[in-house]
């Protein structure tokens, strides 16, 4: 079963300005190059493109996304807020996406993965035992975060599972988890199973959901 993400799921902001310093520290300062203010996108989403070492005050074209233009200032430096969008590509993986910046003999280009949506979630509900160990898969969380199930039924949380940490650039995981704990007593009727970035539960927190219900 995959489900998606619900209306509030916070726009992935994963910055690389960590990269972006070492690159720019280790690159000669004549040589076009352009990084991205995320490691990850998501489809129609705005990213910031940032450029270094091209001629000052000439326009630059910028490539692969919503089409724009941008500046440099005194320095060789622009940015330039943008909108990407991907190709047609399998459901939950990342595409990348090549954005480009000219400036007339001058070109530097970089990739960005991008993902269709935020908090996707692929577990196999279909068949067998509700305690019965499967793969889950999570794309577009907050990498570095941590991600938690939360088993509730009738208004109430019955127990809870750490997932794992949620890794770079796309906030990815895959792990063999149960899917529903042995620690959570099943009682008959509808099972909720939330996917979400807080260590306890809360109804306002971005999260995705898996319903079942027992007979």
């Amino acid at each position: 079963m995959r489900t998606t993400k619900l209306a509030g799921m916070a726009v992935m902001a994963t910055l690389c300005l960590t990269t972006i310093a070492q690159a720019a520290g280790t690159t000669d300062a004549t040589t076009p190059v352009i990084f991205t203010d995320v490691s990850c996108a998501t489809q129609g989403g705005p990213v910031t493109i940032i450029g270094q070492g091209f001629t000052p005050g000439r326009e630059v074209s910028i490539g692969g996304a919503t089409l724009t233009t941008a500046t440099p200032d005194a320095d060789g430096a622009f940015t330039a807020d943008v909108l990407v969008f991907r190709t047609p590509g399998e459901d939950g993986e990342p595409v990348d996406v090549k954005l480009t910046a000219d400036q007339e003999d001058i070109h530097a280009s970089t990739t960005l993965p991008v993902l269709s949506e935020l908090g996707i979630v692929d577990a196999d509900f279909r068949g067998g035992s509700l305690r019965r160990t499967i793969t889950w898969t999570f794309l577009g969380f907050q990498p570095g975060k941590a991600i938690y199930a939360f088993y509730r039924s009738r208004g109430r949380t019955l127990g809870r599972a750490k997932m794992g940490v949620a890794g770079p650039p796309c906030g990815g995981l895959r792990v063999r988890k149960p899917r529903v704990p042995r620690s959570v007593r099943l009682r008959k009727g509808k099972l909720t199973v939330v996917l979400t970035q807080v260590s306890r539960y809360s109804s306002k927190a971005p999260q995705t959901q898996i319903r079942l219900r027992i007979g």
